[in-house]
């Protein structure tokens, strides 16, 4: 946006007056709204397209704001943001939410430092129950991070920004909206363009909680590429050895949530809540979380298809090892089993000859 402040002091929808400038995003700005009939302050986020290139991108960009208002409109949970009002025809895009003045959980981890068990299990809580409501509506979160994590006075958390949300079941859903995420907290299917699902926000929290714990993120590079990269080949440090306090059921968590192989994580944000609830009333507790997973996975889960296919060319080899040595022993009483030049494929084919 080329002059953020244009829209200072213009009312829109007949009610929602712009006060001032909260924050840019990648293709909207954040204001400050007075809404002249309740007389409270909102937040209304304008869309704003004129970083894109082309028209292409602009149509995208367009498209993954309209679904940013059609998933907020769904939500409603005290520990979401809440969605007020969106624009009318004629208007610039638009859409109304709750106003939160506070710091988010990203700053609190800057100034502090790694946090006590204690909160982390407090704010984890929150947000997984905020977690629950939005997968129950067949939504994906796709960027859980501290950044968008907000935390209030009163010792509650708030989730926003769904601007790259996906609903998991669309098959509107393209390869380059499975791409979008935060390098640092980005599942590793995310990260390699595959299909994601509920368990891509499962992993991004375990490392939002492994951040939390330590004080730092699982994976650091120069370049984001390689952080991506990170999150499908490499494992973690274990928290216990950044901070050796960190009780053991709360590191067993944090490394199950951040499973490479989707199925062999938290299968869901209930399963992995009820795990934080048992430590959270015994902090000595451990868990005994399997190595492998009696279902199958599904077709999205980690190199299923590199098995899949090692599998039947083993079985295609055999069968045809089989088949040979059949033929062989039946025609041997008759004839000569030789090899002979195939000059036309440049090769050798099989050849019988009548014994003499």
């Amino acid at each position: 946006m080329e002059n953020p402040n244009a829209y200072v002091g213009k009312t829109f929808g007949g009610r929602y007056k712009i006060i001032t400038t909260i924050a840019p995003g990648s293709m909207s700005m954040v204001y400050a709204a007075y809404d002249l009939k309740s007389c409270e302050t909102y937040a209304l986020k304008m869309f704003d397209d004129s970083s894109c290139e082309d028209e292409e991108s602009k149509k995208e960009a367009k498209q993954r704001f309209l679904n940013e208002i059609n998933i907020m409109s769904r939500l409603s949970h005290e520990n979401i943001v809440n969605f007020k009002d969106s624009s009318r025809d004629g208007e610039p895009l638009y859409f109304v939410m709750e106003y939160v003045e506070s710091n988010n959980l990203k700053l609190r981890i800057n100034d502090c430092g790694a946090l006590p068990p204690e909160e982390i299990l407090d704010y984890v809580v929150q947000v997984l129950r905020a977690l629950i409501h939005t997968h129950e509506k067949g939504i994906v979160h796709c960027d859980i991070k501290p950044h968008n994590i907000m935390l209030l006075n009163n010792g509650k958390i708030k989730l926003t920004d769904f601007g790259i949300a996906r609903f998991v079941d669309s098959k509107e859903n393209t390869e380059s909206d499975t791409a979008l995420g935060t390098a640092y907290y980005i599942s590793p299917e995310q990260a390699s363009g595959r299909k994601i699902d509920r368990r891509s926000d499962i992993y991004s929290l375990g490392v939002m909680m492994y951040e939390m714990a330590t004080g730092r993120v699982p994976f650091v590079a120069s370049d984001t590429s390689t952080v991506s990269q990170m999150h499908i080949e490499s494992s973690p440090t274990p928290p216990c050895g950044i901070k050796p306090d960190i009780p053991k059921g709360l590191e067993q968590i944090i490394l199950h949530a951040m499973e490479k192989v989707p199925f062999m994580r938290f299968q869901s944000a209930e399963e992995m809540l009820n795990d934080i609830l048992s430590l959270q009333n015994n902090m000595n507790t451990v868990f005994e979380y399997r190595q492998d997973n009696p279902d199958p996975p599904s077709p999205n889960d980690t190199k299923w298809w590199v098995f899949a296919l090692m599998g039947v060319a083993a079985a295609f080899i055999l069968s045809l090892i089989v088949t040979v040595v059949a033929l062989i022993v039946i025609n041997s009483s008759k004839y000569t089993v030789k090899l002979a030049p195939d000059y036309e494929r440049g090769g050798t084919i099989w050849t019988e000859a009548a014994d003499e």
